[in-house]
């Protein structure tokens, strides 16, 4: 059973590990408030740029305060910190 993560910061680690986590099955959601990143996620998905390939996974994208789902993790990308947590309130303090 895939687990439902939710990543804050869809920026280019947040992506990153997006991709690696829905490569792996889990259900992954990238929550970011810059609107035109978050609707190219949606419509395009995002490229994967290795060594030897370049490739594309298609990923969900959404505003932090539009996740509907039940999420089981949450892990924050920015340029401070990268936390993992399974706590309901870090979504309640990020998003406001």
């Amino acid at each position: 059973m895939s687990k439902k993560i939710a990543i804050a910061g869809a920026g280019a680690m947040g992506s990153r590990i997006g991709t690696y986590l829905k490569q792996s099955g889990q259900d992954v959601t990238l929550l970011d408030y810059w609107k035109d990143h978050v609707h190219r996620i949606n419509e395009k998905g995002i490229e994967v740029q290795t060594e030897n390939e370049t490739y594309v996974v298609e990923m969900s994208a959404t505003f932090p305060r539009r996740s509907q789902k039940s999420i089981w993790y949450y892990c924050s990308f920015n340029k401070i910190n990268a936390v993992w947590t399974n706590d309901a309130n870090f979504k309640r303090s990020w998003s406001n």
